[in-house]
Order: structure tokens, then sequence, then C-alpha cells
């Protein structure tokens, strides 16, 4: 699976209701795709790799935002 295929998925899905989109699964680079599903979707975009190095951050006790890699890096918020 590719970056491609997560976007066409989350064209059919998006709707009002929906609060996040969420890319389960580690095995494809999604890491340069989150900021642009963001911008495009306008909601939270959360992926396995992204929510993993936010878990090791905090476990670090590293709170420095990483911008372009979206919300949940960008913002650290607390967990």
């Amino acid at each position: 699976m590719d970056a491609r295929v997560a976007q066409a998925a989350f064209s059919r899905i998006d709707r009002s209701d929906i609060d996040a989109l969420v890319v389960p699964g580690g095995n494809f680079p999604t890491m340069d795709w989150i900021a642009p599903w963001e911008r495009q979707f306008g909601k939270p975009v959360i992926t396995t790799n992204q929510a993993t190095l936010w878990a090791v951050l905090r476990a670090m006790r590293v709170n420095t935002p990483l911008s372009g890699k979206g919300r949940l890096l960008e913002q650290m918020p607390e967990g």
C-alpha cells in the first residue's frame, strides 16, 4: 500500500461527522503526507508511525515540535 491508496480511502469516507482520519499499520511511508492530508481534509490525521514517534518523544521528555509532520507532532499535546 502507498500513500495514494490511503488518500483515496480518505476521500471515500470523509464526512462532517468524522473527527479524525487514521492510517493503521506502519509498512509504508506516510510522514510527509500527514500535513497535506490535514490541509486537504481539514481534520487531524494520525498514523501508526507518527503516533509511535510521539510516544517515544514523550517517554524521552522531548517536547520540541516537529513542523510539517501533522498536528500531533507540531503541537506535541500532553498524552
